[in-house]
C-alpha cells in the first residue's frame, strides 16, 4: 500500500526524485538515504521506510522482467495501486528511465575493461636517433576501451590506448589471437 502514499505528492518531480534516489541507492541501507525531498508528503518514519522499500521492489521487478510496453510495466505494478493517474505517472517514470537504468545496472557489475573501437594504420619509419636512413614499416594501433564503473550511478569512461608494433610483434600477436580463436571454437562446439 506504500506507493499509494505518492498520491499526496503535489508535484511529479517528487515522485521522479524518489525513483531516481532509490535506484542510485538500490544496494544501500534505505534507512541511510536523505529523504528530505519527501517532507512535503508528511509521512511518518515507518511510512517513509515502507515507501522506499516498495519503490526499490518495483524498480527491481522492472529491471529483472524487462517490460516492453507501458501496459506491461503497468501490469507489473503492485495490484493494490488503484489510482489510474498514479499508475500512469509511475509507468511513465519507469518507462522513461528503464534504458538508462539497464545500462547503468549492467555496467555496475564487476568486469574487465571492454573494447569499444579498434583502428590502425601503417607508418613507414624513415629515420631514427640511431640511424639516419632506414625504411621500416610499423603498425600504429588505436584501441578505444571502456573502463570499469567506479560508481553504480555513473556511466563508465572511455580511454584511448595507442601502441606501435613491428611486423615481428604483429606476427606474434596474430599467432596468439589465432590460438585463442581456435580454443574458443573448440569450447563452443565449432559454432
Amino acid at each position: 500500500m506504500a506507493l499509494n502514499l505518492l498520491l499526496k505528492a503535489s508535484d511529479k518531480k517528487v515522485v521522479e526524485k524518489l525513483f531516481d534516489t532509490v535506484f542510485r541507492n538500490r544496494f544501500d541501507d534505505l534507512s541511510q538515504i536523505n529523504t528530505s525531498f519527501l517532507d512535503a508528503l508528511e509521512l511518518t518514519p515507518d511510512e517513509t521506510a515502507e515507501l522506499l522499500q516498495e519503490t526499490r521492489s518495483v524498480i527491481k521487478t522492472a529491471l529483472m522482467n524487462s517490460p516492453s510496453s507501458l501496459d506491461d510495466i503497468a501490469g507489473r505494478l503492485p495490484s493494490y495501486m488503484s489510482s489510474k493517474p498514479l499508475i500512469k505517472m509511475v509507468t511513465k517514470i519507469l518507462n522513461g528511465r528503464m534504458a538508462v537504468w539497464r545500462e547503468v545496472a549492467s555496467r555496475s557489475k564487476l568486469s574487465l575493461p571492454r573494447l569499444v573501437e579498434f583502428d590502425w594504420r601503417v607508418d613507414l619509419k624513415t629515420s631514427s636517433a640511431q640511424q639516419l636512413s632506414m625504411s621500416k614499416p610499423t603498425a600504429i594501433v588505436n584501441l578505444l576501451v571502456q573502463q570499469q564503473c567506479t560508481h553504480e550511478d555513473q556511466m563508465p569512461e572511455n580511454t584511448n590506448v595507442n601502441f606501435e608494433m613491428s611486423k615481428e610483434s604483429l606476427d606474434a600477436m596474430l599467432d596468439g589471437l589465432s590460438a585463442i580463436r581456435d580454443q574458443l571454437t573448440s569450447v563452443s562446439g565449432g559454432k
